[in-house]
């Protein structure tokens, strides 16, 4: 299946039907690979358009490797066609896709990191708390404001420090963090 126009397969019926879905999904492909090979900012890239680009997405667009294979015919009357079929492929060249190798962590190993993420955000709320004693003096708004700022900055790294410790004791209990999962990802 591929770009050819329908007046020259002289498809009917139920083949004909089938041929006007391929050149949409076609259609949307290109649009998705015009838009990755932007060099540009990419706001939206229309993955949902058609089934193929939707299953395709994590292909096109994720963290994996990508060969697409382009074919094309010297015959002068499919010149039209082969031109696009090479337009569709220098823009899909221009895609980069940077894969790396998903990660699966073993328990022990994530507490760990947990532990070494909490001596530090501990070591932190020391610093803030010990900065706060030996602020130079300052005008009383200047000083009211510094110290707010202090004081919600601890708030949030004690929250972060909590979160951390009830993680660590969900983990030694066998349970992972809530809607995480410490099988392989499903779709990889």
């Amino acid at each position: 299946a591929g770009s050819e126009r329908q007046s020259k397969t002289e498809a009917q019926g139920a083949r004909l039907k089938e041929g006007t879905h391929i050149n949409t999904s076609l259609l949307q492909l290109g649009i998705v690979i015009k838009a990755l090979s932007e060099k540009k900012k990419i706001n939206h890239v229309p993955y949902r358009n058609s089934k193929l680009t939707f299953l395709l997405q994590d292909s096109l667009g994720g963290n994996a490797s990508t060969a697409i294979v382009c074919t094309a015919t010297p015959a002068a009357r499919h010149a039209e066609e082969t031109l696009s079929t090479l337009n569709f492929a220098r823009g899909a060249k221009k895609v980069t896709c940077v894969a790396t190798v998903n990660e699966i962590v073993d328990p022990e190993t994530l507490i760990k990191r947990q532990e070494k993420m909490l001596k530090e955000l501990q070591s932190e709320i020391e610093r803030l708390t010990s900065e706060r004693g030996a602020m130079t003096p300052a005008p009383a708004q200047d000083l009211s404001e510094q110290i707010r700022r202090k004081d919600e900055k601890i708030a949030r790294l004690s929250e972060m420090v909590l979160n951390i410790e009830s993680a660590n004791a969900n983990l030694a209990r066998g349970s992972a963090f809530p809607g995480a999962s410490t099988a392989p990802d499903a779709k990889a």
